[in-house]
């Protein structure tokens, strides 16, 4: 999706939200309860696009995917798009200059084409059907869907798992969503476990409003850029009731350290791995 055309569908979206839910008291819910269990407690990372490699980012290559995990991490983002032929492959941006001739955001390419294209000239790409098997593979993996092209890349997404017959994989998956009416739609098309809310876009931060919607709806993680933290202890809204805070991005040990003692609960990361937080 267009930028501008997120930002703006977002703005409608808290708009909307702001109508429904503004005579919502935080007091009217129940805080969230912690559980031990949980993927957003066991781990502190998630991989930003799968994470880094070879000090380069944002590839969602299969390298990067197993790179990550060697090193201990568990939670992956997963950029979700649309080829040209409607089939779901793992790409941040098509803008993203990965050095793949005759790809671009003018030339979004089919299937096949995507999928015999080097990234980089050295890294191989991943589909829908990578995701499904590196799950399969790795019991332990949690898949956080960054949804590129919209609510309507979920849809395809839950056909192809339950075309592949795996939908025990679904307890696996993280609905992450930019928007707040997107969630409706999401539970409408399955009841997913797994839920959280990314506030990225450039927009009032309004921490009272994103914690009722969280209380509200029993969303347990947020994720926020780290303009939320510099705005000093507003975000304790959130974790004061229970909700996990993820920053994106965050690169540097020392920054993630300080963030947990304020509270944070983990960080999305291009180049950090769950091994480097011991």
């Amino acid at each position: 999706m267009d930028t501008r055309i997120r930002k703006y569908a977002a703005i409608l979206s808290s708009f909307i939200y702001r109508n429904r839910y503004k005579k919502t008291r935080l007091d009217d819910y129940a805080n969230i309860e912690k559980n031990n269990e949980a993927w957003y407690v066991k781990y502190s990372v998630i991989a930003h696009s799968g994470g880094g490699i070879d000090g380069r980012i944002k590839t969602n290559s299969k390298e990067s995917w197993q790179y990550a995990y060697e090193n201990g991490t568990r939670v992956f983002d997963a950029d979700l798009s649309f080829t040209r032929d409607n089939v779901i492959v793992l790409r941040h941006e098509w803008s993203d200059d990965l050095d793949q001739e005759n790809i671009s955001e003018d030339r979004i390419p089919n299937y096949k084409e995507f999928m015999q294209t080097p990234i980089l000239r050295k890294y191989h790409p991943m589909s829908i059907f990578d995701v499904i098997d590196f799950m399969k593979k790795h019991e332990d993996v949690y898949v956080a869907c960054d949804f590129k092209d919209g609510i309507e890349i979920l849809e395809k997404l839950i056909s192809t798992f339950r075309e592949n017959s795996c939908t025990e994989l679904f307890d696996r998956v993280i609905i992450s969503l930019y928007d707040y009416a997107d969630y409706d739609q999401a539970k409408r098309l399955y009841d997913f476990k797994n839920y959280a809310i990314r506030q990225y876009e450039d927009l009032p931060h309004n921490y009272y409003e994103l914690c009722a919607f969280c209380l509200k709806e029993r969303i347990p993680v947020c994720m926020v850029t780290r303009n939320y933290i510099k705005e000093g202890d507003r975000f304790r809204i959130l974790t004061r009731r229970g909700i996990t805070v993820f920053v994106a991005t965050v690169n540097d040990l020392g920054r993630y350290k300080k963030y947990r003692k304020k509270g944070v609960g983990g960080i999305v990361s291009d180049h950090l791995k769950q091994n480097d937080l011991r």
